[in-house]
């Protein structure tokens, strides 16, 4: 019984880390999730510049990108011949431009519903990209971040689901 109750209380994907982006690194590799077909496909982000503001004279583009299975290898390619970040940018199959939260050019927060995959599970990478980076000697703070993914009303991902009832 006590396994159960453990299990009852398994959190969502939560990753916390920095992520050092510069003009050398314009994209950073956050995380991999897989999300169960048909269901509410939720992702939550925070991010905090604690050195300085990220978000100074320069432009900045700053995007939280999912790349699904089926468009991560020409992602990757992509970067392998080295490519520009923008053309890889277009390659993602969701995005969401990060904007700094109100009062503060140091922290940032992302909510959002991601429409789920039609017909069979799918991992998702998770990128936060800031193309503009490319144009100039970049060095921006490093942004310590926090991301949780949620599938549905389940806090497994889809690769895990039948996990509770196997370890029971």
């Amino acid at each position: 019984l006590l396994v159960v109750y453990l299990l009852k209380q398994t959190n969502a994907k939560l990753v916390h880390a920095v992520a050092h982006i510069s003009s050398k690194d314009t994209e950073v590799y956050l995380a991999k999730y897989a999300f169960s077909p048909r269901a509410a496909c939720h992702l939550n982000a925070s991010f905090i510049a604690h050195d300085r503001a990220y978000f100074d004279s320069h432009k900045h583009d700053l995007t939280l990108a999912l790349y699904s299975d089926t468009a991560w290898p020409a992602y990757v390619d992509a970067l392998r011949r080295g490519s520009l970040c923008a053309e890889r940018l277009r390659l993602a199959s969701w995005r969401v431009k990060v904007e700094p939260d109100a009062g503060s050019l140091a922290s940032f927060h992302v909510a959002a519903e991601i429409a789920p995959p039609k017909s069979r599970a799918h991992y998702w990478y998770a990128l936060v990209i800031d193309c503009y980076l490319e144009e100039y000697d970049a060095h921006p703070p490093p942004l310590h971040y926090n991301l949780t993914l949620l599938n549905g009303g389940s806090h497994l991902p889809a690769d895990e689901a039948g996990m509770p009832a196997l370890n029971a």
